[in-house]
């Protein structure tokens, strides 16, 4: 018998110990993760699932008001934890969303499991038990997370791992080395600012909005501790000229933001960058270090494929996941929420211009 129970704050670790285990847990159905979303307007909901009694999994469900409406959207990001192919867990899932959604007048709820997309025993199991396939945006990442990632097996030794990346690739880390680009850890509040100052112009130059500063702040904060988080600063002359973000949890870890600036591209910050945030993921014995996301059209043509390359050129591979699915509880209301949300994420880009 399985049976979904809502955990308290002192129960954090129990829930992230039995989520750790599932095989397809993301960091981002970690008790802390759900800690930054909460600063930042979600309010979360961790469950630990059982089974005859016994942990089997977990799902953090966050709930974000519309308050004009007097109503709430439901997301589960990157999960949630538990065995979506036995039909019986995702049944026993699907009856706590749908109870949830009554006491949080919910709209719709969303899932992005990190699944492959070949799992049809999956896919038949969510469509069993309620859900549907989200409908896909066009172009950049198909969705709310990225479907489409790039993975790299970090098993071998090092220059296992040197191998097999282009030779181009393994020359610009070499270049970086000679040319003066060291790589440090920051961790005070002064190198978050580096971070971010780096990031406005990453932003600037290539068209993307960005997040406050205090939301990194809070990332590092809740996560940090718990050696879930950590910044890479790539420096050049005494200047920080690039930096990026990885997260860890379980066995896995992921590069989630990357900054760069204008000047001294040429002496290849970037790569010297990710083979750091390589190195740390084998250091945490990671098998996988997953680059996060690319466009699923691989075509050389699509305007997002420098980050194919960019990414492959490590020796890394394509993986596609099932994408979103959804549970629409108050179809008038998806509607108006579907309409409204491109109207306003473009007049947000245009103040910004």
């Amino acid at each position: 018998m399985y049976e979904f129970v809502e955990v308290t704050e002192k129960q954090k670790e129990e829930y992230n110990s039995v989520i750790a285990k599932r095989p397809d847990v993301h960091v981002f159905q970690s008790y802390e993760w759900g800690e930054v979303k909460g600063w930042s307007g979600w309010r979360p909901h961790r469950f630990l699932l059982t089974k005859d009694g016994q942990p089997a999994g977990g799902a953090q469900i966050l709930v974000r008001p519309l308050s004009k409406l007097k109503k709430s959207i439901l997301y589960v990001p990157c999960g949630p934890a538990v065995d979506l192919a036995e039909p019986e867990e995702t049944a026993e899932f699907a009856k706590l969303v749908k109870s949830l959604a009554v006491s949080e007048k919910g709209v719709f709820i969303k899932l992005d499991p990190p699944v492959k997309d070949e799992r049809e025993d999956v896919k038949t199991s969510l469509k069993n038990a309620g859900f549907r396939s989200a409908k896909e945006e066009e172009g950049g990442f198909e969705g709310i997370q990225p479907r489409c990632v790039m993975h790299l097996d970090v098993r071998g030794s090092e220059e296992e791992i040197l191998a097999k990346m282009t030779e181009k690739w393994r020359y610009n880390i070499r270049l970086a080395a000679r040319k003066g680009v060291e790589i440090r850890i920051g961790s005070e509040d002064k190198d978050l600012r580096e971070f971010y100052e780096i990031l406005k112009v990453t932003g600037k130059r290539d068209g993307f909005l960005i997040r406050s500063y205090d939301y990194f702040k809070k990332m590092r904060d809740f996560m940090a501790p718990g050696d879930m988080f950590r910044l890479f600063i790539a420096e050049y002359e005494g200047k920080a000229i690039a930096a990026t973000i990885a997260l860890a949890f379980s066995d896995k870890c992921w590069y989630v933001y990357g900054a760069s600036g204008d000047a001294n591209r040429n002496v290849m910050p970037n790569h010297a960058l990710q083979w750091a945030m390589i190195k740390w993921a084998k250091e945490l014995g990671c098998p996988i270090y997953d680059f996060r996301g690319i466009p699923c059209d691989l075509r050389p043509e699509h305007p997002l494929h420098g980050l194919v390359r960019f990414k492959k050129g490590f020796g890394a591979y394509p993986v596609k996941y099932v994408g979103e699915y959804e549970m629409v509880f108050s179809p008038f209301y998806a509607w108006l929420h579907r309409r409204g949300m491109p109207a306003y994420t473009k007049l947000r880009k245009l103040a910004r211009k």
